[in-house]
């Protein structure tokens, strides 16, 4: 792709950069063709990705034109352009630029070298069929299929799919073609009881209540191996399903899958996110007005919090204390269903609660398993360019993961600031990880030979101080976060910013190497203080 055609003017001198709580500059605004770069002879340069930028407001005016740059992060700057013509260039590239729909066209393909030596390759750190022979472990009631290895059963699953050792290819055939864009049951985790944890779409048995054996039959496989009935987690409200339902797609019949008893859990559908979030931002700019609370309970996305975090904790339940077989799935199972699978896990294995057992879940079940980061994460959604493929999916589930880590704050081997970090490279990175919407797309585009993996980047020893938590004690109890409204609170981190921070990536890290330094010293003072206390109290 010709960049430059997009790029109406290359550079503009005398710009005044605006920010909040900083002192105005005047610099040399240039567009490259992924960055905006400002700079001048005495400051450091800002350096932003145009894919970084969420929405641009302008005022164009015959001279001192204002346009005001609002990030995917919630932070905004503003440029004041002296003159219109460039004003109007400056506008016009930016938008054209920030818009770029091909995952291809985006900067991972384009960098020519990092600044970092790679200890370890992030592409070759999860190997798809050693992940799931860890998931399958010494159970033999389940196998790995390769029968969409060509991706014609299902576009968005994997090459590779656990499956019943019991099912017949034309059996998974069929029940495809009787799920929501072929998205039929496999298996996401075993928990440690041996009890399954499944995953789905729909089944379109339609207003005519169609049936599919082969289905019926492949649900009834997990169960045979238990004595008690399984759980269908349906993420959707009864009302959403029926509706569904009556236009083709619908929900499990208790006459054809008597083995199963289904709950719905009222999480509204992904589309909701956005205006939602839009909301959220709204009320976080200025907590100190006396609507603010309103303005929170308004855009409900604690409530929304709360919903996805009931039916994980449902779906940690049935496995671990009633030894259910779990079925999770809402309309397309890519969405509200990975939301509640992932949280599950999180809450029954201690491993995902570690750095790597993270990154893992995270490749398992966003990345494999054919969540649309592309399609959804194009905006983060409180820009005036919406599109209905556009949510805040991934964001909310770091949203829940952040919440439950206030409530085990030790129980956590990574910290905020990585899921800060997270957040930030899904919506625009110079590394591939989090680019296209299914694997078929990766494989196509040579996502793992073109460009280099965010884990390469995150799993190095001086990135120690910003994903380690100092107060980290391995704790392989089951979580049972409260749901509480009072227990759930905004991301202070993530929404309340307000300004650009014109930091380097080097001062950030010095800064929070300095935070965690001072935190280990405090936590290992209180230790020491502890065990004098308790060795007094001992000594009577």
């Amino acid at each position: 792709m010709e960049f430059t055609e997009l790029i109406k003017t290359s550079k503009v001198d005398n710009v005044v950069l605006l920010r909040h709580g900083v002192q105005q500059i005047t610099g040399t605004l240039c567009l490259t063709s992924h960055h905006i770069i400002f700079g001048d002879r005495f400051s450091e340069e800002i350096m932003i990705l145009y894919l970084f930028i969420e929405h641009l407001e302008k005022i164009i005016t015959p001279s001192n034109s204002l346009l005001t740059i609002i990030c995917k992060d919630l932070t905004s700057f503003k440029l004041r352009i002296p003159k219109e013509e460039d004003a109007v260039n400056v506008v016009l590239s930016i938008e054209a630029l920030s818009a770029l729909e091909s995952a291809a066209s985006y900067y991972p393909y384009y960098v020519n070298r990092i600044n970092f030596n790679i200890e370890s390759d992030g592409w070759a750190l999860f190997d798809m069929k050693t992940e799931y022979s860890n998931i399958i472990g010494e159970f033999k009631t389940w196998k790995i299929s390769n029968i969409n290895a060509k991706h014609e059963i299902c576009l968005s699953y994997p090459g590779l799919v656990i499956v019943p050792s019991n099912a017949t290819n034309e059996m998974i055939k069929k029940s495809a073609k009787f799920r929501h864009g072929g998205r039929f049951p496999v298996l996401c985790y075993l928990h440690s009881n041996g009890v399954p944890l499944m995953r789905s779409s729909q089944p379109l048995n339609g207003p005519s209540n169609k049936r599919c054996k082969e289905d019926e039959k492949l649900l009834s496989f997990p169960i045979s191996a238990h004595i008690k009935k399984g759980h269908i987690i349906d993420t959707r409200s009864q009302q959403a399903a029926s509706s569904h339902r009556s236009k083709g797609g619908g929900f499990e019949e208790s006459d054809h899958y008597s083995q199963w008893k289904q709950t719905y859990h009222n999480i509204e559908p992904y589309t909701y996110l956005s205006e939602s979030l839009s909301k959220l931002y709204d009320a976080c700019i200025d907590k100190k007005n006396s609507a603010w609370l309103s303005k929170l309970e308004a855009s409900g996305w604690l409530s929304y919090v709360q919903s996805v975090l009931i039916a994980a904790s449902n779906t940690a339940r049935h496995l671990h204390y009633e030894a259910s077989p779990t079925l999770v799935h809402g309309e397309k199972g890519t969405d509200c269903t990975l939301l509640v699978t992932s949280l599950a896990q999180i809450l029954l294995d201690y491993r995902c609660r570690t750095v790597i057992g993270l990154q893992s879940l995270i490749t398992r079940e966003w990345i494999w398993a054919g969540y649309p980061f592309t399609e959804r994460h194009l905006k983060i959604g409180v820009s005036s360019f919406k599109r209905k493929e556009q949510a805040p999916v991934f964001l909310m589930f770091l949203d829940c993961l952040h919440q439950i880590m206030n409530q085990y704050a030790s129980s956590f081997e990574y910290t905020e600031d990585m899921l800060l970090l997270l957040a930030e490279h899904v919506y625009a990175s110079q590394y591939g990880t989090f680019l296209f919407n299914n694997q078929l797309q990766r494989e196509q585009s040579k996502v793992t030979e073109r460009t280099v993996s965010l884990w390469s980047y995150m799993n190095r020893q001086e990135m120690n101080g910003i994903l380690y938590n100092p107060i980290y004690e391995e704790n392989k109890s089951i979580l049972s976060p409260s749901v509480s409204p009072q227990s759930l609170w905004v991301w202070e981190k993530m929404f309340r910013k307000t300004s650009y921070e014109c930091k380097s990536v080097k001062e950030a890290l010095v800064s929070v190497k300095k935070d965690n330094s001072l935190l280990k010293k405090s936590a290992k003072q209180l230790q020491l203080d502890y065990e004098h206390l308790r060795a007094q109290f001992a000594a009577g």
